[in-house]
């Protein structure tokens, strides 16, 4: 045969005809039990189960049926994940689990009711999101002085009645994005590779090809969306690391509610982090060319949507002349007050 010098890449394939499976006994696929014809589950199978066509594996079938009007099951697991998304809690909490081991929903109405609206309007999750967060709930503040006064804190310290918004941080795609978006340097372009094979040294090509462990980004990546960068299931991108202590779930699995954790090891890695840094010089040479009180109000009014306080900015100009004392240079120790906004609980955390 001749020598093959192409790359291959491993796939899979539907065979020919469809056939059933049968039980893996002890989860063994070698010592197999009876055959178990094609067919729904039975706690959700529609009153009249359709017809498989012949040939077929029943998928197309089981699909329609998913996302059939008589099955509320998907439009309230879905209805459930946007409000989680967007509130930090779902009116079911155990998103992954609407069985009978999970949670039951804080506001079964309220539930029903969006589910059905999102199912007669299309199922359009654009319309989803804008009916919720119209709504004088979503509108809410982290903070709600009548509702203290009324002790609600010490009725409902979990807000499950949603009596003041939840104060989340950032996800730690967003705390890159975010960074990246007041500095001025957001590539808002779309899509990507799904590795960068192209990029010399990353691919060691030989059987099937080998891709190294300290993959580097191309520059038109760099500053994209954290969203359309490469994701990698071990050695992430340098370009990528200092977000993996902000609780990014692995890619090997699957996570409908992330945990939430703070840890000193976060702290260092904004203050040690290379892109930090420069995202902190990057964010103050946006308004190098102003005043430095009008400076440090556009610096606010980048990273915070609202003006400083009077005392805020003369904390901010104390700050650069201690700093610039300190490593005698103006330019960094703007620098350093930059990285300093990027870091604070206000930047980080929605309120």
């Amino acid at each position: 045969k001749p020598h093959r010098t192409g790359s291959l890449a491993l796939a899979v394939r539907d065979t020919p005809e469809p056939v059933d499976c049968s039980i893996n006994i002890r989860g063994n696929a070698h010592q197999l039990g009876e055959e178990i014809p094609r067919g729904f589950f039975s706690e959700v199978a529609p009153k009249e189960k359709p017809m498989f066509t012949r040939g077929g594996s029943g998928r197309v079938q089981l699909a329609e049926w998913i996302a059939h009007e008589e099955n509320p099951l998907t439009a309230r697991v879905w209805v459930n994940r946007v409000w989680h998304h967007l509130f930090g809690a779902g009116l079911v909490r155990t998103v992954d689990n609407f069985g009978k081991m999970g949670e039951t929903p804080s506001h079964p109405e309220l539930l029903d009711h969006l589910a059905a609206e999102f199912m007669a309007e299309g199922w359009s999750t654009k319309e989803l999101i804008r009916r919720i967060v119209l709504s004088r709930t979503w509108q809410q503040a982290a903070t709600n002085a009548a509702a203290l006064a009324a002790a609600a804190e010490r009725q409902d310290p979990d807000n499950r009645l949603l009596w003041r918004a939840n104060r989340r941080r950032l996800e730690a795609e967003a705390i890159r994005d975010a960074m990246l978006h007041v500095s001025g340097e957001l590539d808002q372009t779309r899509g990507g590779p799904s590795l960068p094979v192209d990029v010399p040294g990353n691919f060691r090509p030989n059987g099937t090809g080998i891709l190294q462990d300290n993959l580097k980004l191309p520059d038109d990546l760099k500053y994209r969306r954290t969203l359309y960068l490469p994701q990698k299931r071990k050695s992430p991108f340098l370009a990528v690391d200092f977000i993996a202590p902000f609780d990014l779930p692995d890619t090997n699995q699957e996570t409908g509610r992330r945990t939430v954790t703070a840890l000193p090891m976060q702290a260092l890695y904004l203050t040690n982090s290379p892109f930090v840094q420069q995202r902190g010089a990057a964010l103050v040479k946006r308004y190098a060319d102003l005043p430095e009180a009008e400076r440090i109000e556009a610096i606010h009014l980048a990273a915070y949507s609202r003006p400083p306080a009077p005392a805020e900015i003369g904390d901010a100009l104390a700050f650069v002349s201690a700093m610039t004392d300190e490593l005698r240079d103006d330019t960094e120790a703007w620098a350093r007050y930059g990285q300093a906004i990027l870091m604070t609980n206000e930047f980080l955390f929605r309120q």
